[in-house]
């Protein structure tokens, strides 16, 4: 007996559903392996990753997982709310305390953003539109370089992607309350991960589908944020008169905005008038718990929401600062090798503006929460990643529905497409040659040192790359240049389609390369505080209690015993260690190694050198680690005498 064409729509439906099933599972194991690559080996990097994992292992050594603990800067415990830090702490009962768990969460979130993006993309406009906006998260190098990372942005960028396509739908369908739920619980979890960052998202979205996605207004907005910001940084705060001439009519542009942009909020299909409590509710609970707690967390509660939030808007914290146009960059490099499709991809969605609601959110995403990233005066590179998701779906859009992906393009749109990989490649090649001629290093570090000594002890140190650190790097080079020449020559014969595909994979497989050189454990990118911290652990026993002195960055902390160690702040602290009548392991930096041999030069049973790289200052450096006893148990002078090899 025949089916009917009812059952065999539905027996097709079914064989559909199990094949996006299937293949949304691939390109979930496929990105979470991308990310998951050299996490093991690599020594927690920056000051984020080791601050971050440090709360997330005191949870799990204290047991109290509602109250962050950073003994080295307790007054600081609460530098970010901590659900970042509950899953890290997670990581870490299920597989223990290292880089990869401490990283793991974040190569989940990257992988579940790809495969939530193929597979809602792949829906609307079919596999090989979902396969873009996936690549566009796994393959370019900021999405690579932040999912591979212990922070917050990862899973930031999670529930941010959750929420745009949440409020997409209840846009497009005029309201549905699972997913306006959805938005506004997700919004209370994106303040427990950053504070209100979710909301330099969130925001510019909701006011321009609210104002009909008119930019007029909007522009008007963050012009006052511009006057408002140039006021703080003026000093504000202080009632300096500029300040005060830029901030009245900065205030008035703002308010002026918020107020037209009142009603027609609450009138979105989204819920605001019961949503905005919802997402209070959700994060404001932790804020009151961990204010009423103690003292100490009181002050860094309030650190964090005066200090962490509204000083890194008015004006850089830890010189963490950038031009305008600073995202633009972020975007260009980061973005590689999509990054020149940004540009026919705009001008594609203008000539179609009016035809679909859904690019105009998208775009309203990507742009607005740009623009509010541009006014903040604190720039890092990962700030922006949360926009990148919408940018992904415009560009499966475009791959799908562009009538001119398929036509020969000429010689100078096929070179502009090459052109970015083509200059990544060159920028690649400069440290590739500084470290394979030792000639050439070892003059520009002659004229360098009187000038910038900084930057001289950089390239200085790039001759401990090992020789097959450099062939990888030569050969990632080579790599780039070919596929870029291969892919001008697709683009010039069968369009931008094909060319850009040729491109994606030759830096896949270039980046490939180099992710497995630079996170391979070496003697060039050895981390000084993991190399420090296990001399000075090699020195202890059960009992040794650590003390960290000039030397103070965060990741020093994370390798050594979580309950036995002391963060002293200067030289003008070493009489505090003067009593204690019991043998100790001192970790200092160069600058104070004098003090530290003039104080306690008899009592100095061993010392050791640490050399490798202080991943936070971005270049090599020096720390000599000491083993101190009571005088009483002084053996010989000798003892104390100076090792081999150490000035």
């Amino acid at each position: 007996m025949s089916e009917t064409p009812t059952l065999q729509q539905e027996r097709r439906s079914r064989t559909g559903r199990a094949a996006a099933a299937v293949l949304t599972g691939v390109v979930l194991l496929t990105s979470l392996g991308w990310f998951v690559l050299g996490t093991k080996d690599l020594a927690l990097v920056d000051r984020d990753e080791p601050m971050i994992a440090e709360v997330a292992r005191q949870m799990v050594q204290r047991g109290e997982w509602l109250t962050p603990h950073l003994p080295a800067w307790e007054e600081k415990s609460i530098f970010k709310p901590p659900l970042a830090m509950w899953v890290m702490a997670g990581s870490f009962k299920v597989f223990g305390v290292s880089e990869f768990a401490a990283r793991l969460p974040s190569a989940v979130c990257a992988a579940l953003t790809a495969a939530l993006l193929f597979a809602w993309a792949g829906r609307r406009w079919g596999r090989s539109a979902g396969l873009v906006a996936a690549a566009c998260m796994v393959v370019p190098l900021l999405p690579t370089i932040v999912g591979h990372m212990a922070v917050t942005d990862s899973l930031l960028t999670l529930l941010g992607t959750i929420i745009l396509l949440c409020l997409e739908r209840s846009l497009r369908v005029g309201g549905c309350l699972a997913c306006n739920v959805t938005i506004w619980t997700l919004a209370g979890a994106g303040m427990l991960i950053k504070g209100p960052a979710i909301l330099a998202f969130v925001g510019p979205a909701l006011v321009l589908a609210a104002d009909g996605f008119r930019w007029k207004r909007y522009a008007i907005f963050a012009g006052g944020m511009v006057l408002l910001v140039i006021a703080g940084r003026l000093g504000l705060g202080e009632r300096n008169a500029a300040a005060v001439a830029l901030a009245v009519p900065g205030g008035l542009a703002v308010g002026y905005c918020l107020l037209r942009w009142l009603v027609p909020l609450l009138r979105l299909p989204v819920g605001i008038a019961w949503g905005v409590p919802l997402m209070l509710v959700v994060c404001g609970w932790w804020f009151v718990y961990v204010s009423t707690g103690s003292t100490v967390h009181e002050d860094s509660a309030k650190r964090f929401l005066l200090f962490e939030v509204l000083t890194r808007i008015a004006r850089p914290m830890e010189h963490h600062s950038g031009p305008p146009g600073f995202y633009l960059g972020v975007l260009a490099a980061g973005l590689l090798p999509f990054a020149a499709v940004i540009v026919p991809l705009a001008g594609w969605s203008r000539a179609h503006r009016r035809e679909d609601a859904t690019r105009s959110l998208l775009w309203a995403w990507a742009i607005g929460s740009w623009v509010l990233c541009e006014i903040a005066s604190t720039k890092l590179p990962h700030y922006i990643l949360p926009a990148v998701p919408a940018l992904a779906l415009l560009g499966a859009m475009w791959w799908r529905q562009a009538e001119d992906l398929d036509v020969p393009m000429s010689r100078k749109r096929a070179f502009g497409l090459v052109l970015p990989v083509l200059i990544f490649a060159a920028v690649l090649a400069i440290p590739a040659c500084i470290a394979w001629q030792e000639g050439l290093r070892i003059r520009l570090v002659d004229q360098l040192l009187a000038a910038k000594g900084e930057m001289a002890s950089r390239i200085a140190y790039l001759g401990k790359l090992e020789p097959w650190q450099v062939s990888s790097l030569l050969a990632a080079v080579l790599l780039l240049v070919l596929v870029s020449l291969v892919g001008f020559a697709v683009a010039r014969r069968c369009g931008i389609r094909r060319g850009l595909g040729v491109q994606a994979c030759g830096w896949t497989a270039g980046l490939l390369i180099l992710v497995i050189a630079f996170t391979t454990r070496s003697t060039f990118n050895e981390s000084l505080s993991r190399q420090a911290a296990q001399k000075a652990i090699a020195m202890g026993d059960e009992q040794t209690r650590y003390f960290v002195i000039g030397y103070t960055e965060p990741a020093v902390f994370f390798y050594l015993p979580a309950d036995r160690y002391t963060r002293l702040g200067t030289a003008t602290a070493l009489p505090q260690l003067e009593d204690i009548d019991v043998p100790f392991v001192l970790i200092a930096s160069r600058k104070v190694e004098g003090g530290v041999r003039a104080r306690f030069g008899p009592r100095i049973e061993r010392s050791d050198v640490a050399f490798g790289v202080n991943t936070a200052k971005g270049g090599p450096e020096t720390a000599v680690v000491f083993r101190i006893v009571p005088a009483a148990q002084r053996k010989t002078p000798a003892a104390a005498s100076e090792p081999a090899g150490v000035s």
